[in-house]
């Protein structure tokens, strides 16, 4: 088991209420399986008819008995779309109505991956930011990461061992809606692996690693399979959230970058 990763039981050992529930949090305490936690991006999830291919690779997932944490952006294009629509109700950046509405694309998506998980009968839950204690401080658009629940994401792995969180949004101290900044789900990602002691967090791109220049632009970009931050901020600014991967850097979690289906990628991190 990986140094300070959140224990889990597979949840074929516990029932979802009861006493079997509560003895299943019990062992959540003791020994088990590390959680693996891995975002799909707008880049995979281009619309709904992507949700299946994504349900597809959380099951070959989950065949290592992991328990997973799955976050999700919004469809490609709907937070624009969303943005600008908020903008026309005449809602203002700083209040939580804005923030609200903006996040409805990672909800969807969310949604629409549990259903799809449900159809291939997977255990698994969709839950809010609020539910798990995911708390933020600062502007209404650009706020930064400071906890999670964890005795929450026990009680709710130790009955669905697959949680699906929207990514992007948070709560504050006043439990009202505020976001992570454009690009804010690699930044959900990072800080639940963070909070939870995981050792790494999983960015499922469009493309199967980092490279020292754009390979749709240069024939002979390099496939990098190790980089430390400085070099990812460097060059992998577009790719990832630029804050993602400082409060990686900040918190000693590795950032993997792969393609949907596809063996590992980059790895990001400042240990040799």
């Amino acid at each position: 088991m990986i140094r300070g990763a959140l224990p889990v039981e597979r949840a074929a050992a516990v029932s979802s209420t009861g006493p079997g529930q509560q003895d299943g949090r019990k062992a959540l305490r003791g020994k088990g399986v590390p959680v693996r936690i891995v975002k799909y991006g707008s880049s995979v999830l281009r619309s709904f008819q992507d949700v299946g291919d994504v349900a597809d690779d959380i099951l070959r997932l989950r065949g290592a008995g992991d328990a997973l944490i799955i976050v999700v952006s919004a469809f490609e294009g709907r937070t624009s779309h969303l943005l600008s629509e908020a903008r026309m109700f005449g809602l203002s950046e700083d209040h939580a109505d804005f923030a609200r509405h903006v996040c409805i694309g990672e909800i969807e998506c969310a949604a629409a991956l549990l259903g799809a998980l449900k159809a291939r009968r997977v255990d698994a839950v969709s839950v809010t930011p609020t539910r798990i204690g995911l708390r933020a401080r600062g502007a209404r658009t650009d706020a930064e990461p400071e906890s999670v629940d964890r005795d929450a994401v026990i009680g709710l792995l130790s009955a669905s061992p697959v949680m699906i969180v929207p990514g992007y949004s948070a709560i504050d101290e006043r439990g009202e809606t505020v976001l992570l900044g454009r690009g804010g789900s690699d930044l959900s990602a990072v800080h639940i692996a963070a909070q939870l002691g995981a050792a790494r967090a999983t960015l499922i791109k469009d493309v199967d690693a980092v490279y020292d220049r754009d390979p749709n632009r240069h024939v002979g970009a390099n496939r990098l399979l190790s980089i430390d931050y400085a070099k990812a901020l460097e060059i992998g600014g577009t790719l990832i959230q630029p804050k993602a991967l400082r409060h990686a850097q900040a918190k000693g979690v590795a950032v993997e970058i792969a393609a949907l289906g596809k063996p590992p990628g980059t790895i990001i991190s400042d240990e040799p």
